[in-house]
């Protein structure tokens, strides 16, 4: 019997609610009796996709258990009654891990090469640094309304920008958005209205 696991997340590997996982199978030849089971629930339909292939599939929820490797087995007897052996692995190696947890951030930084740590001017690099719960495959984060590319060493993140004199004077906001591995986004985080915040003055002083 030729068995896969895989879902329809944009990686196949992972499933968050909402995905569907498949476990597809081919017997040698037609099967009757069929019953499946995908992370210890129940999947009660499955596809005849004909030709003795078949594909039981069940749709991710808040009753699964998050954080681990799905299991599945096939119970099956052919079209005389004939029962074959429990199958609970795949003939590829391929898994499926689900991921209901949304990825969250902690250790904020947010600071200036500027001697003053609040402040800002032309030329000087503003410092953002995080750090996330867990893995991410996407990661936007923005400062003065840049995107901004970031640096990853582990689950520590960075990036950085140069204020330019095209910069409007104020405070220098930033916005971060996680995505994990199975596509779960964390919460936007920002410091509109909120700390820490740095302030750019890219006006130069005159006397007059």
């Amino acid at each position: 019997t030729n068995v896969i696991i895989y879902s329809n997340n944009l990686d196949s590997s992972w499933a968050k609610a909402g995905d569907t996982v498949f476990v597809e199978f081919i017997g040698n030849e037609e099967l009757d009796s069929i019953y499946i089971t995908i992370g210890g629930e129940d999947s009660t339909s499955y596809y005849n996709d004909g030709g003795a292939r078949y594909r039981g599939y069940h749709i991710m929820d808040g009753n699964d258990s998050t954080g681990a490797l799905l299991s599945f087995n096939i119970d099956y007897r052919d079209l005389g009654g004939v029962e074959g052996p429990t199958v609970h692995t795949t003939s590829n190696n391929s898994y499926v891990k689900y991921d209901s947890v949304k990825p969250t951030l902690s250790n904020l930084s947010f600071t200036s090469s500027n001697m003053t740590s609040d402040s800002a001017a032309i030329e000087d690099t503003v410092f953002l640094l995080f750090d996330s719960s867990e893995p991410c495959r996407s990661i936007q984060l923005m400062i003065s309304e840049d995107e901004i590319n970031t640096e990853q060493n582990n689950l520590s993140l960075h990036g950085y920008r140069v204020m330019q004199g095209i910069d409007s004077d104020g405070p220098i906001y930033f916005s971060i958005l996680l995505e994990d591995s199975a596509g779960n986004y964390s919460e936007e985080i920002t410091n509109i209205d909120t700390f820490p915040q740095i302030y750019f003055d890219g006006t130069l002083p005159t006397i007059v």
